[in-house]
């Protein structure tokens, strides 16, 4: 099982921590940096949005550019809610569900690499 190895907080004082691939829901583009929200925290690492999709695909990880600040985990995405175009982490939604932002353009890509990679149909 393939981790990253992080931080706390974006200066890095907190010294590294490593946490699985598998349980992370987005990245988000901050430059230099990336945000990288699990279901109960933030983590922060040096990149790109472009560089963290090509090796997380590199070893066999299902990410989709959803846009170009946001790098999405399709295993890990329960619905979707394509007017306001937003990919959500939670089967059952409240105000404080895990939730990210996705390209209009990219949407039907979207739904067809989810299904194509998890086999789950979001319709």
């Amino acid at each position: 099982m393939l981790q990253l190895a992080v931080t706390r907080d974006i200066e890095g004082a907190s010294g590294f921590v490593n946490i699985r691939v598998a349980d992370v829901f987005y990245l988000q583009s901050e430059q230099p940096y990336v945000v990288i929200h699990t279901k109960d925290a933030l983590f922060y690492a040096p990149g790109t949005i472009k560089y963290f999709a090509q090796a997380l695909e590199s070893n066999g990880y299902n990410f989709f550019i959803a846009d170009r600040g946001c790098l999405i985990n399709a295993n890990n995405i329960r619905q979707l809610d394509k007017t306001y175009n937003i990919a959500f982490f939670d089967t059952e939604l409240n105000d404080k569900s895990k939730r990210c932002y996705f390209s209009g353009r990219c949407k039907s890509a979207l739904i067809e690499f989810v299904a194509a990679k998890t086999g789950l149909v979001l319709n």
